[in-house]
């Protein structure tokens, strides 16, 4: 398989698949996705995910420092956490147990924001000509109704938890 060319087709962008389908099919495209009013949350949705990435890493140094023999690489920060839980207790336990579970709804939001499409959904607004637009009037993820500030409390899980 040959690699495309390092200048995306779309730009430096997250496109939706309802763009991509579209411009591919034009006479089967349904109401457009607005690409544009979704950069923002997909911009922390990257953030997110790179935050959680720093987790990951902490939490398999966690791991590899009570078992040195453990294989870390290619476990998610799930799997890890749940091998953290598992290592041998100490007498401070029980107040690891208040960070573990931070790190678990961190983990547990970064989930949520990169497994659950975003959608924009939008109006179609008649001009006086006959003519008209689509305006955005709602952002959701996973069909819930999601906006930046959601993403932003995510993210600032995210730093907390690491």
């Amino acid at each position: 398989m040959t690699w495309p060319s390092d200048k995306p087709k779309y730009g430096e962008n997250v496109v939706s698949w309802q763009t991509v389908w579209g411009r591919l099919y034009p006479d089967d495209a349904g109401d457009p996705h607005d690409d544009a009013a979704a950069a923002e949350m997909h911009r922390l949705r990257g953030l997110v995910a790179a935050q959680c990435a720093e987790i990951e890493a902490v939490l398999g140094m966690i791991v590899k420092r009570f078992r040195p023999q453990a294989r870390i690489e290619k476990r998610t920060a799930g799997q890890l956490l749940k091998d953290a839980r598992r290592l041998p207790s100490t007498e401070h336990a029980d107040a690891y147990e208040s960070d573990l579970s931070l790190i678990e709804q961190a983990v547990d939001r970064r989930n949520h924001a990169i497994h659950s499409p975003v959608t924009i959904g939008s109006s179609w607004q008649p001009y006086g000509t006959m003519d008209g637009e689509w305006i955005p009037v709602i952002s959701l993820m996973n069909g819930e109704p999601y906006d930046e500030s959601d993403l932003r409390r995510y993210l600032s899980l995210q730093q907390a938890a690491t």
